[in-house]
């Protein structure tokens, strides 16, 4: 900040920060099919939403940078699992559960629409100095690629583990990033 000539305001949290620490997290459900074992494809639909509140004092100084976000989304991912998908092995326990895991690689073309509203203020014993805000309202459109993991926990729930890269067509230097999912999946 400008008028912060001695340094004496911490760097407000920002989305972009939350983004960078992996803690901007949304929830998601789906439904997909599996074609042959080696072979799932599944649809979902998800969203998310947070602030981030930053109120700062120093003597009579005052600085408050506020977020607030949401998220809605819906794609679609293809699995491939090399060494076919996991079945429970006959001794029910997590080593054979671990034993029995495999990996695959996940492939995805994803829609979302981002809201994001940020407004800023500098205070000076209650005067206002500087006032600042923004609204982003943003169509997104992505391409996944990652690696998984896929840990039977029954004969019909699974723990799935999955790192990819999302990459962006619009505004790629902003959206572009690593997501990391944590999913339970029930086979039917």
């Amino acid at each position: 900040m400008t008028l912060d000539v001695f340094h004496v305001f911490d760097e407000p949290y920002t989305p972009v920060d939350r983004k960078s620490d992996f803690a901007l997290t949304s929830w998601f459900v789906g439904i997909g099919r599996e074609e042959n074992p080696r072979f799932i494809w599944s649809f979902y639909i998800g969203g998310g939403a947070g602030e981030d509140l930053n109120h700062q004092r120093f003597l009579i100084q005052t600085l408050e940078v506020d977020f607030e976000y949401a998220t809605a989304y819906a794609g679609v991912t293809a699995e491939y699992y090399p060494w076919e998908v996991p079945v429970r092995p006959s001794k029910p326990s997590w080593t054979e559960s671990l034993k029995s895991s495999r990996p695959f690689l996940l492939a995805g073309l994803e829609c979302g629409y981002v809201s994001a509203e940020g407004e800023g203020d500098y205070k000076v014993a209650t005067i206002p100095l500087y006032h600042d805000e923004q609204k982003i309202r943003d169509w997104l459109f992505s391409v996944a690629l990652g690696l998984g993991w896929a840990v039977p926990v029954n004969d019909d729930w699974s723990l799935n583990i999955t790192g990819d890269y999302r990459f962006h067509f619009y505004r790629p230097e902003e959206y572009n990033g690593w997501s990391v999912i944590t999913a339970l999946r029930y086979r039917f």
